[in-house]
């Protein structure tokens, strides 16, 4: 191939690049360069992820986000061609992952449905290959996740994240509802004779097969329309239904790591009363105010007046045995 791209060499690329953010920004940059090799270098990185273990599986989800991010400015093709592969990556890389590596995931689509990167209904697919693991997996890994984070859980709440999409949703298929009605009435005013086999063999003569030809025909364009509508409507349901899934999943996982975090808050509340009945006791065991001062009264000090004093330091008190001065 030109230009000094290879399979080989991409293979080898892939297999040598490290979870350090320098190491994804050179690659991302290398793939750009090469973007006119956009499908063999997306399968390529897909074959790759599908065999990596958890943690550089998670390196590569990063490296598809850095290329798709710049790829706005230098051309779609690797988007483009990332996209086809991104539904079952998110999902690999999802599924049976430690909750850490999840809300990374998490992020990562988040980012892209912020920056718009691909399309509603592309973002939307994504979040749908998003699964939210059970509740008992969820209280072992939610510890883990608020050591981490204490604030996990007000950051990017399902509501904020999915809230938006699931209300532009509703309101367009509202809208398309009420556009279809004089389309819907259309349908019903379409005679039985016209389309029944049975009314076309008895036509009189060729004037009313022109008439009855020329009512067919405006049926069908009617049907053909409703056809359409109604499949867009249907489509728009069904990811309507798609995000209200999405959004339970989320309000299940948010109670689970709720619940952990009450339990963690009435843990400490009792190690606290425990701390405090402990220095209750221990004051209880100190000495008082009262019995220190009567242990203080009872001590005999002995009492000197200011003679007694004088004496003890007067000359005579200060000579020494024998009399005299010296002895002499």
């Amino acid at each position: 191939m030109s230009g000094g791209f290879t399979v080989e060499g991409l293979a080898r690329k892939l297999e040598g690049m490290s979870s350090s953010q320098q190491s994804v920004q050179t690659m991302s940059l290398w793939l750009i360069h090469h973007r006119a090799h956009a499908d063999i270098i997306t399968e390529q990185w897909a074959q790759h992820l599908a065999a990596a273990p958890k943690k550089t599986q998670l390196t590569m989800l990063y490296l598809a986000s850095d290329v798709i991010l710049q790829s706005r400015k230098r051309g779609a093709e690797l988007r483009n061609a990332f996209q086809e592969h991104l539904e079952d990556a998110i999902s690999l890389v999802y599924s049976d992952a430690d909750r850490k590596t999840q809300a990374s995931v998490e992020r990562i689509v988040e980012i892209w449905a912020d920056r718009a990167a691909f399309p509603a209904d592309v973002s939307a697919t994504l979040r749908l290959a998003l699964r939210a693991p059970s509740a008992s997996a969820a209280a072992d890994d939610a510890a883990t996740l608020l050591a981490a984070d204490p604030l996990a859980a007000n950051k990017a709440s399902a509501d904020e994240v999915l809230l938006p999409d699931l209300v532009s949703l509703l309101q367009a298929a509202e809208r398309a509802r009420s556009n279809h009605d004089d389309l819907l009435q259309q349908v019903s005013a379409i005679s039985d004779a016209v389309l029944s086999e049975a009314g076309a063999a008895v036509l009189p003569d060729a004037v009313a097969v022109a008439v009855h030809e020329k009512k067919v025909v405006a049926a069908r364009a009617v049907l053909t329309q409703a056809d359409a509508a109604l499949t867009v409507l249907l489509d728009e349901r069904r990811k309507c239904a798609a995000l209200l899934d999405v959004a339970h999943a989320q309000q299940q996982l948010g109670v689970v790591t709720c619940q952990k975090r009450l339990t963690d808050f009435k843990n400490n509340l009792s190690k606290a009363k425990r701390v405090k009945r402990e220095l209750k006791v221990h004051l209880s065991n100190l000495p008082s105010e009262q019995s220190t001062s009567s242990e203080q009264s009872s001590l005999v000090i002995p009492e000197f007046t200011a003679d007694d004093l004088l004496e003890a330091l007067s000359p005579t008190s200060l000579r020494p045995p024998g009399g005299g001065l010296g002895g002499f």
